[in-house]
């Protein structure tokens, strides 16, 4: 604090009189050590000369005397001075410096100071400057100087008007005139003819804003046997290095010129070739090869290629001036490794041993990445084919048997790591030589795969341990763009309360981003949230899903909840749960999403389920005699109309020792007489693990023809040929439910109109609506019809669904046998999107059956919707 302070006075301090010579030039941080190598550079701007004799440099409240090494006393107008730390370094470091030089002793300070020239130790300052990097100046390092722009003194301590630049002691400074200056040319010390010499030719842009200009360069010996002009382009404040060869047929001296605003030439020699004998050699030294000579002082290029068999891994080129060795480290491996040299400053009589070819094995020392994964190249596209290599050295214990994966996988959006999903290899029974192994393959990446960065990897496992191929296998894929991952979100308004029995419908819209193909969708109940440890009743109609890539999708996933009739749930808060899994075949999936969509307050039961969701009377007496199997029905259909279709669910669990495959199927029938089709219509082969449960949907249909009365309903398992029988009873009604491939013609204006009573009946008319069909969703059945449709005691929930070519209308109606009272819950012509086929599985509650038939209702009305 005390410096910044000290700094602010020295500014206020010194203001500086009136005079025609500023300080120009400061040369406060070189390139390597400070001590010796700092100057400033002082300039008249006026236009009389001025005798500086008795003036000393300010700098650290300290008056340095100035000492003239070279020069006069006397700085003519438009005149430059340097003031240097050290005088003959200066002249070391500037060795082309012939103008007024003063030496001096002093120290400038890198972070800032005011530094100032006086006429004397007590006399008027000339003039002064305070420059600080932390306040807005320019920070003038890597051997630049900080240099004034404008000469005006009343601009000294305007840090705009400074700027870093490579030094230019007595010389213009950068903006003082703007132009192209030929700052430098640079070759090698020895050139041999019939040898390339590498000329760079570095130029500077002094404050020519986008400036264009021709820059020729020259080479000559008695005459021009060499020229050349080109065009350089360059921004304001800018150095540029043009790069250009030139081969000499002839020894000789030398002189290179180039030409822009000013010129500059330099002297060069070019040497005759001397004759020796030169060989190059590969070996291995400390885990790393090493190309060698037997001259020293060689100057060569050695092109080389390493390769596993015919697998070039690396490649590359080596130049040196004088050619001892080179070391490459490219680890661990069985590697051929080939290299051809090229000797330049001598004769080489016998270059047959210049191309040289050697196999080296260098083992690895790391305990556990003992594996490596080459591939072909760094980038691909898709459809291309990847060529992989992988090599394995033994473990340190020497086990050589065990289980080789390699594994395709893609960097995680989050950085850390990858997502392993496609196996390309793998060998249970995989030997390890003792001095290595190698193994080959190919890959073509298939047309849907997302751009990133991806890594092919290996892993050997062997009893408890394993070996790893760590971080290579590495490469980029420039395939689809990437647009994210699948997202869904809630449209419309979602219920705060319910009560367990009841059935709740979840509109979504899925974003698909960058997911194609088969997903399942599920909601269910999976949390009591005022209690950690409960039984929650995960209930869930599950939907698939066929996701194209990039398109946006709309539907209603709907949600049952437990009727609770044995109390095993408490009243109170729950949580829902969207459960989304990819399809990887038949039998295997992975999840892809599980998200809480909302919570709910569940408490009380609908009131009218319970009594039908019972178990057989003689569950009993089948447990006995199975031992084996617990079976449980999840609900049972009463009544049924001729014709209609309705599902049974049914919880099943494993309660042997070992796994156990079965038949169930179920059917109903009067004697001989079967009213739901054949005997064994649904039956399904059902396989569960030790202790494992499972919830199947057993479908079946009542013939048209059948007698209105009371049927036996069986549910018949069949174990090692042992059968056994659950019984029931239901009664078919006089109704019948229409085909739903039955079509009548209605001929109405197109104002769909549905209509919803009751009286000693449930009406349902829907009326005005020419090819539209009613999917009318009740307690214990599920109907399709055109027009109307009538209920005549089961009391309850309906949905109501009106399909053309979409869904047009939705009503929920309320049938209550202590009040009558209906509430439209949703009415919208706007809903649009797709439906898929439904798969169901796991289900507890009785609407299984109805909710089967109305999604499977909806796909089939909605086709043109999905296409």
């Amino acid at each position: 604090m005390r410096k910044i302070i000290l700094l602010f006075l020295f500014q206020f301090l010194f203001i500086p009189c009136f005079g025609q010579v500023v300080i120009n030039e400061i040369m406060y941080n070189p390139s390597g050590a400070d001590n010796g190598h700092e100057w400033i550079e002082i300039y008249n701007k006026g236009t009389t000369e001025v005798n500086i004799s008795r003036w000393k440099f300010y700098e650290d409240d300290t008056n340095h005397k100035l000492n003239l090494t070279q020069g006069s006393w006397i700085i003519s107008a438009r005149g430059y001075a340097v003031i240097a730390d050290d005088a003959d370094q200066f002249l070391l470091d500037y060795s082309d410096y012939n103008g007024t030089l003063f030496d001096s002793s002093f120290s400038l300070h890198n972070t800032g100071e005011t530094i100032a020239i006086k006429e004397g130790s007590s006399g008027p300052i000339v003039d002064s400057v305070t420059y600080n990097e932390s306040n807005g100046w320019k920070e003038a390092k890597d051997g630049n100087s900080l240099q004034r722009i404008n000469p005006s003194q009343n601009l000294s301590n305007n840090s705009t008007n400074w700027i870093a630049f490579p030094p230019s002691p007595g010389k213009r400074n950068f903006y003082n005139t703007t132009y192209f200056e030929i700052f430098d040319i640079s070759f090698p010390e020895q050139n041999f003819v019939n040898n390339i010499i590498k000329f760079n030719l570095t130029i500077l842009n002094r404050g020519i804003k986008n400036g264009t200009r021709n820059v020729s360069f020259t080479i000559n010996t008695s005459s021009t046997i060499y020229s050349n002009t080109t065009q350089v382009y360059m921004n304001e404040t800018s150095l540029k290095t043009i790069l250009f060869n030139w081969t000499p047929n002839l020894t000789g001296n030398y002189t290179i010129c180039s030409e822009a605003n000013n010129t500059l030439c330099k002297k060069f020699v070019v040497l005759p070739l001397q004759n020796a004998s030169i060989s190059l050699n590969i070996a291995k030294e400390n885990k790393k090869i090493i190309f060698y000579t037997n001259i020293s002082n060689a100057s060569c290029t050695i092109d080389y290629n390493i390769s596993i068999s015919d697998f070039i891994i690396d490649s590359g080129r080596i130049e040196k001036e004088s050619f001892k060795n080179a070391t490459l480290d490219i680890g661990f491996g069985k590697f051929k490794v080939c290299a051809n040299m090229t000797v330049h400053n001598f004769n080489d009589i016998n270059s047959s041993d210049n191309l040289i070819c050697k196999n080296i094995t260098i083992t690895p020392d790391n305990k556990r990445y003992r594996i490596r994964v080459w591939i072909d190249k760094e980038k691909y596209e898709l459809n291309d084919t990847i060529k992989w290599i992988v090599q394995l050295f033994l473990p340190e214990n020497e086990n050589n048997s065990g289980n080789l994966t390699l594994k395709l996988g893609k960097n995680r959006k989050s950085g850390s790591g990858f997502n392993y999903f496609n196996t390309l290899y793998e060998n249970n029974s995989f030997n390890i030589s003792e001095n290595g192994t190698t193994i080959f393959g190919n890959f073509t990446i298939p047309e849907n795969y997302i751009e990133g960065i991806y890594k092919i990897r290996a892993k050997f496992k062997y009893g408890l341990d394993y070996l790893d191929s760590s971080d290579n296998g590495i490469f980029w894929l420039n395939g689809l763009k990437d647009l994210g991952d699948l997202n869904f979100s809630l449209i419309g308004k979602i219920p705060e309360e319910a009560k367990f029995g009841e059935f709740l419908s979840i509109p979504l819209i899925i974003n698909s981003n960058n997911e194609n193909g088969e997903i399942k969708l599920k909601a269910g109940i999976n949390k009591y949230l005022n209690e950690d440890k409960t039984k929650y009743p995960y209930i869930s109609l599950p939907i698939s899903l066929n996701l194209e890539r990039g398109k946006t999708y709309y539907l209603v996933l709907p949600l049952l909840i437990d009727p609770n009739c044995n109390n095993k749930y408490k009243n109170g808060k729950y949580r829902a749960v969207l459960y989304i899994d990819k399809y990887i075949n038949k039998t295997h999936y992975k999840r892809l999403n599980r998200t809480p969509i909302f919570n709910l307050s569940i408490s009380g039961k609908t009131g009218n389920l319970c009594q039908y969701i019972s178990r057989s009377s003689s569950r009993t007496k089948f447990e006995e005699q199975l031992e084996i199997l617990e079976i449980e029905i999840l609900n049972k259909t009463k009544k049924a109309a001729r014709n209609q279709e309705f599902t049974t669910a049914i919880k099943l669990k494993n309660k042997a020792n070992k796994k156990i495959t079965f038949e169930i199927y179920s059917y109903a029938y009067n004697g001989k007489e079967c009213i739901t089709g054949s005997w064994t219509a649904n039956k399904e082969k059902v396989s569960l693990n030790k202790g494992e449960e499972r919830i199947i949907n057993l479908t079946n249909k009542i013939k048209k023809d059948a007698k209105p009365g009371e049927y036996i309903f069986r549910i018949r398992a069949k174990i090692n040929h042992k059968t056994f029988d659950l019984t029931d009873k239901i009664r078919v009604i006089k109704e019948i439910v229409e085909n739903k491939t039955e079509e009548r013609t209605i001929i109405a204006k197109e104002n769909p109109e549905l209509k919803i009573w009751n009286d000693t009946k449930l009406r349902i008319n829907l009326s005005n609506c020419s090819n539209c069909r009613m999917i009318i969703v009740g307690p214990n059945t599920t109907i399709i019809t055109n027009r109307k449709y009538r209920v005549f005691e089961d009391f309850g929930k309906y949905e109501i669904f009106v399909i053309k070519d979409k869904l047009i209308l939705n009503r929920t109606y309320i049938w209550s046998k202590e009040q009558n009272f209906s509430k439209n819950l949703e009415e919208s012509n706007k809903i649009t999107g797709s439906f898929m086929k439904v798969k169901q599985k796991n289900l507890f509650d009785k609407f299984v059956s109805s909710l089967k038939n109305f999604i499977s209702s909806l796909v089939n009305l909605m086709e043109k919707s999905i296409k």
